[in-house]
């Protein structure tokens, strides 16, 4: 389904996230993203564009609260979710004023370790199942004087981009049981 409005394509807005408040306010209503229903076998769901837009500032409050720290801070993301949740975080990011740097789940440990040292990067969000990657990451690269801060999403469904979307700093050290 086609927006009613569509954004000026002269330059005037942001790509992200002038797009998603453009659409928020004048296609509050239509969809962003539509996918199979959680609830209904032969059914569909949708997220709209007003509630896409909610979740990128819930997304962008988590990330940077009131735009605490550094501007244009790289922000590694190693996530395994579906594309809803996945540009959902990406957009709130970029509001957030901060660089993703999203990696595969597949991407080594050693990979990882050069991307941070090769782009600053001091963060990463991440999913409790990829702990002791990042647990191993965090010590190797603490051991060269390069101190990485991992957060941990808890938990992200769709149903999450219409209500909380909470990211929280990991202890490894109280976790280490587990």
């Amino acid at each position: 389904m086609i927006p009613k409005n569509l954004p000026p394509v002269y330059g005037s807005l942001s790509v992200v996230p002038g797009f998603v408040d453009f659409h928020a306010q004048h296609n509050p209503d239509r969809p962003w993203a539509i996918f199979p229903s959680d609830t209904s076998p032969s059914g569909t769901s949708s997220i709209s564009f007003q509630e896409f837009a909610h979740a990128t500032h819930r997304v962008a409050h988590h990330v940077r609260p009131e735009r605490q720290g550094n501007e244009l801070e790289v922000v590694v993301i190693v996530a395994h979710t579906d594309a809803v949740l996945y540009v959902s975080l990406l957009a709130g990011m970029m509001r957030a004023g901060v660089i993703p740097f999203p990696l595969s789940p597949k991407t080594s440990p050693e990979a990882i370790k050069q991307f941070m040292k090769k782009t600053s990067a001091h963060r990463i969000i991440t999913q409790d199942v990829f702990r002791p990657v990042f647990k191993k990451v965090q010590r190797q690269l603490g051991e060269e004087g390069f101190n990485i801060d991992i957060e941990i999403l808890y938990p992200w469904t769709r149903s999450s981009l219409r209500s909380t979307w909470e990211v929280k700093p990991a202890s490894f050290e109280e976790d280490a049981t587990q």
